[in-house]
């Protein structure tokens, strides 16, 4: 069970992806963050007279740290708890307009405001741009698995997220990805503007398991179009 697992153990929760997966229940939707998925591990370290630690982990388990250090400086100097795990994708996305294919799916939303493409194929880009500066690169987060010592894996994502706002102070390397109910009409025009590929559904009272595939969240390339 993920709860068992050391929480440097603890993996991205992956969307669904493929040509059919389920609908999504009650979903809440957020754009599509091209770039690499990681875990920020924050630990404030108030009794040993160290500054606060700070590793972002990707997929793989790997340390990505060195690669944002910028970034990861930021977040390690913003986060007002005393320890936390957050979800996030390092992007060069808010600073450069940049947006790459990174995951490309296909999925089904009963009374949406929305055209879905026809079945793709999934691509996934773990890295980021060749050319992205130290400078250029933030930190997106999008959920919440941790804080304080208290893990936050079985309560629903928006509560989550509302453990979410506020964790951090935003400036260009620290964002919060945003997150809204359909329609999705009213959003269209600044997301598209800014690049965005696709979006991601996610089920409003879907839970957190860390490593594992879900059924509550697809990613839809393309589907921001009106009907």
């Amino acid at each position: 069970m993920p709860a068992t697992l050391s929480r440097r153990d603890w993996r991205p929760l992956k969307p669904r992806s493929g040509r059919r997966p389920a609908a999504v229940t009650d979903p809440v939707l957020e754009p599509f963050w091209s770039g690499l998925r990681v875990l920020a591990h924050f630990d404030a370290q108030p009794d040993s007279g160290q500054p606060p630690g700070l590793a972002l982990i990707d997929e793989a388990g790997e340390d990505a740290t060195r690669i944002a250090p910028a970034a990861a400086d930021a977040l390690r100097n913003s986060v007002m708890a005393l320890e936390a795990v957050i979800d996030g994708v390092l992007t060069v996305q808010p600073n450069l307009g940049s947006a790459g294919t990174a995951l490309v799916g296909e999925a089904r939303v009963p009374g949406m405001s929305m055209v879905l493409p026809r079945a793709p194929q999934v691509v996934y880009e773990r890295q980021l741009p060749a050319h992205a500066a130290d400078a250029d690169i933030a930190f997106v987060a999008v959920d919440l698995l941790s804080v304080d010592n208290q893990p936050l894996l079985d309560l629903p994502l928006l509560e989550r997220r509302r453990h979410l706002d506020g964790l951090f102070i935003e400036n260009h390397l620290l964002r919060l990805s945003p997150v809204v109910r359909p329609p999705i009409g009213p959003w269209l025009s600044s997301w598209q503007a800014a690049g965005f590929v696709g979006l991601v559904m996610k089920a409003a009272n879907s839970r957190y398991r860390p490593g594992e595939q879900t059924l509550d969240w697809v990613v839809v390339r393309r589907g921001l179009q009106r009907t």
